[in-house]
Formats: structure tokens, C-alpha cells, sequence
């Protein structure tokens, strides 16, 4: 009796387990963890947008395995997905991806991590710059006066920060995941990052969200969508934007791949930086290959070309630290398409599509061509949504309870006009807001001990767009269960049942 007791228990252990293996879609709630997602659950089960319109692709990639990360320091990984074809991307702690591997090439195409920048810079990511704050303006004039002079503008990094400045010396610091999907069987890691000022010579940042979706087309095939999110306000007088970007940045290791081309065309011997007003080669693609041979293996970056994008390029050498922690010296190959002409305002946001092909060179050149008029930029302009899953309620909205006080609702999926609610901890303290640097507001930084951002719970809705049917708006106000900057107040709302 007893040993049949056992047996079941252990077969419901075996149950339970593969259970929470398994991607439903069924809600998953799991406690938030400062690490970010893991290969078993998500922050959310609930997709963060559909943006198919943009770049039409198959709703459902090819499917992808998930592994622990496996390169650099244990703080730098997040998850390892490979397709069955043996490509494998390493996607590091800020969504970044900081480790490409495939058949046919000995080491990682992403180069060695810099001294004082693990894996934050030389990695794939989408970075953006926002100019506003900039000698002589308001917003730089204030940083200027607390002894933190903006020079040119702040540049946010969807990886993370360099330790340098104020963070000098310290652990590093990542941009911190507070949105994620992963749908293994349907090839897709979809992440939010609320990015931090790379340059830390001060300690905070605006409110600037960086997208990002990976997505296997098939097994030699990654479509990688990234966006910019600016949910900032006006609060002293000017408008914080966004008016640089590079969809994508990335730099490739030119020790394991030793020939280069756009579009076909040899670019090996290219310096970087390029001189300023030389024009190197433009083209739909660029990639980086392990010999000149129509079988040498590699891969290329199917960029969004023209629609204002400048492409750059070129090597050079670098100091390097190896995993074992040895410093040594690398010859990298920098990749940046940059987008001059567009302007994200408060309440905009921004998406582009690239694509990652891997294989032999002329197969690889064959299928980026090909892809090469599905590359494209966009604004991202999504409505409030009534009929979603939300993250917590298991209808359109996400209805939490907050504070301890009676439940309350909001959106539970991004819209280009909403504003995000973040859950802070400190300790065993659990605050809402709408601002992520909790404190002094705009003067915190994600390694601030005082209060560390989990995730985003859900959205509140600008005041004049009308509540579903059975909900009535409330407006954000300074005794609200949420917290909220001055300049928020009156302008938002969430939902109470009627």
C-alpha cells in the first residue's frame, strides 16, 4: 500500500513537472525574479504585440530549444535558443544577444567581452540616442547643473550600461527585462527592456522601452524586430525624445570570420570608425564569412536599406577579455545602420525588421537578397486592445489587486498612446508606479538598492479613450493606489468594475 502510495506521488512529481515545462496557454504567473525570465516560465504568457503587418511573416516560427546560457560570467546569461539546424543565439541578461554560434565554425561570432563593458557593448542590440538633453537645452541644463553635463545627448543601450562613471567598479549593470514571451514550439523570444543611459555620468534615465523579437523563420532563417517605445512626459518644459537609432548594432568577431561583403561585394579592408562624410558601400546586406569560398560557411544582416538608414561598417582591434577571465587583444568587424530622419516623440514608438541568415556564402547571399524588400521601419501604432488575455484576469485586462486595496484593472497589452505600471520591490516592499526609478523621480538607477523594477503589470489608459463595456475610468491622482510623476497625474486612468 505504502509503495503504491509512492509510485503515484512520484508519477504526479514526473506530471507536475513536464507540466511546467510546457508552453500552454493557459496564464503563467510566476514570482517575478530580478534575473529575468528563465527557459521554464515567462513574466507574462500573454504575446506583447502582434506586428506581422509590419513585415508579414508566418505566425508561428520554426521551433526553437532553450538552454541555459552558457558563455561569460553567470550574471551576463539569460537563455541559449537553438534551432535544429544548430544555430544558436545566447541572449544575455538585458535581451541583448551576446552569443551567436553555428555548424561549421569553430568559436562565437560575437566577439570577446570588453573590460569595462560585459557584453553591453560589441553585442546585437538596438541602441538609441536621445539628443534633446544636449548642451544649452533645459532638460541638458539641469543635468548640467548637478554636475552631470549630457555633451551630445545620452545613448541607451538595450544591453546595459558601461561601468564607467558612477558605476565604476561595480557589478554590471543590464538593462532590466520587465516584459517577456517565449514560445519555444513557436520559434519566438519576445522582450521589453527598460533601457539605461550607456554612458553613465549620471544615474538615471528617461523612461525609453526597447523592443525586441526573435523569431526563427526556419532553422538557417532568424527575424529579429526591434523597436523603441518613448513613454517619457514633459516634465520641465521640453519633451524627451529619441532621434537616433541603430536597428541593429552589432559587432562580429574577425578573428572566426576573415571575409566581409555588401552585397556581395568584397569590404574586408574597411577601417572603423569610417571618416566622417566618407561614404562607404550601401546595401540591403552584410555579411561576414569564414574564407571567400562559394561554401564558406557565415552570415548575413538582411538591414532595412534606404527609408533614411545609413549604413557603417569596418574593423578594428580590441581589448578583450577571454571567459577565463584573461585580458587579451581581438580583431573586430563593427556593423551600425543607423536612422537619421525620424523623431520619437512622448506617446510614439518605433519598429524595424532585419533578418540574420546563416549557411555558405553564395546560398546565404541567394536568401538575403531575396529577403531583402521584407526589411522595413515603421511606426508602431497599436490602439487599446478589448480582446486580448490579460496577464492576470484572463479577459482583455489585467486585474490585480494593489496596495491591499480593491482590485483594479489595467490594459493588459501595449498601446502606442498608454502608459505602463511597473511593480518595484524593496524588500519585502512592494510599491506600483508609473515611474521605474522610484525615489528621487528621474535620479534612480536600476542598481539602486532602495527600489529594484520587476516587470510591467499592466497599462493605464489615456483619459479619453472609453473604458470596455462593465468598467469605469479612474484618474490618476496623487492619493491613487498607483504612484505617478506630477506630469502623469489627471492624464490616465484605470479601470474599476461598474
Amino acid at each position: 500500500m505504502i509503495r503504491g502510495i509512492r509510485l503515484l506521488l512520484a508519477a504526479a512529481a514526473t506530471l507536475l513537472a513536464l507540466a511546467c515545462r510546457a508552453q500552454t496557454s493557459e496564464p503563467i504567473a510566476p514570482e517575478p525574479t530580478a534575473s529575468g525570465p528563465s527557459c521554464a516560465v515567462s513574466l507574462t504568457d500573454t504575446a506583447f504585440l502582434d506586428i506581422d503587418g509590419l513585415a508579414p511573416a508566418a505566425p508561428k516560427g520554426a521551433p526553437l530549444s532553450c538552454g541555459p546560457g552558457t558563455r561569460g560570467p553567470a550574471e551576463t546569461r539569460l537563455m541559449t535558443l537553438t534551432t535544429s539546424a544548430g544555430v544558436a543565439l545566447g541572449v544575455g541578461r538585458g535581451g541583448q544577444v551576446y552569443s551567436i554560434r553555428m555548424p561549421g565554425i569553430a568559436g562565437d561570432l560575437i566577439p570577446m567581452r570588453r573590460p569595462d563593458a560585459p557584453f553591453v557593448d560589441g553585442v546585437l542590440q538596438t541602441v538609441a540616442t536621445n539628443r534633446s538633453e544636449r548642451r544649452g537645452s533645459p532638460r541638458g541644463a539641469a543635468a548640467a547643473a548637478g554636475g552631470n553635463d549630457p555633451g551630445p545627448g545620452w545613448h541607451y543601450h538595450q544591453a546595459g550600461a558601461y561601468q564607467r562613471g558612477v558605476l565604476a567598479g561595480r557589478a554590471p549593470t543590464y538593462s532590466r527585462i520587465v516584459w517577456e514571451h517565449l514560445d519555444p514550439r513557436g520559434g519566438t523570444l519576445e522582450t521589453l527592456t527598460l533601457a539605461v543611459q550607456a554612458h553613465p555620468t549620471r544615474v538615471a534615465g528617461d523612461r525609453f522601452l526597447a523592443y525586441q523579437r526573435i523569431r526563427a523563420l526556419d532553422p538557417r532563417t532568424i527575424e529579429l524586430t526591434q523597436g523603441w517605445i518613448n513613454t517619457s512626459r514633459d516634465d520641465l518644459g521640453e519633451a524627451p525624445t529619441l532621434d537616433h537609432f541603430n536597428f541593429p548594432y552589432l559587432t562580429l568577431n574577425a578573428d572566426a570570420l576573415t571575409r566581409f561583403a555588401v552585397d556581395g561585394a568584397d569590404v574586408t579592408d574597411t577601417r572603423w570608425p569610417n571618416p566622417r562624410g566618407e561614404e562607404v558601400p550601401q546595401g540591403a546586406w552584410i555579411g561576414g564569412f569564414a574564407g571567400s569560398g562559394v561554401e564558406a560557411p557565415g552570415l548575413a544582416i538582411v538591414r532595412p536599406s534606404g527609408q533614411g538608414t545609413r549604413l557603417r561598417y569596418g574593423n578594428r582591434p580590441i581589448r578583450a577579455v577571454a571567459d577565463d577571465g584573461v585580458e587579451t587583444r581581438q580583431q573586430i568587424f563593427v556593423i551600425s545602420n543607423g536612422v537619421r530622419d525620424r523623431t520619437l516623440a512622448p506617446g510614439e514608438a518605433l519598429v524595424a525588421t532585419s533578418y540574420l541568415v546563416f549557411g555558405g556564402r553564395a546560398e546565404v547571399a541567394r536568401r538575403a537578397a531575396a529577403l531583402a524588400t521584407r526589411a522595413r521601419i515603421g511606426p508602431m501604432t497599436v490602439p487599446p486592445a478589448r480582446d486580448l488575455t490579460g496577464l492576470c484576469g484572463g479577459s482583455a485586462l489585467a486585474v490585480c489587486g494593489i496596495d491591499a486595496g480593491p482590485k483594479l484593472a489595467l490594459a493588459a497589452r501595449f498601446c502606442s498612446a498608454c502608459l505602463p505600471v511597473y511593480e518595484l520591490h524593496q524588500g519585502p516592499r512592494v510599491a506600483y508606479s508609473t515611474e521605474p526609478y522610484l525615489g528621487a523621480l528621474g535620479e534612480r538607477h536600476l542598481s539602486d538598492p532602495a527600489w529594484q523594477v520587476r516587470r510591467i503589470v499592466g497599462w493605464l489608459l489615456p483619459m479619453d479613450v472609453a473604458p470596455p463595456p462593465g468598467y469605469r475610468a479612474v484618474a490618476l491622482t496623487a492619493d491613487a493606489p498607483i504612484r505617478a510623476a506630477p506630469h502623469d497625474l489627471g492624464r490616465f486612468a484605470y479601470l474599476t468594475r461598474r
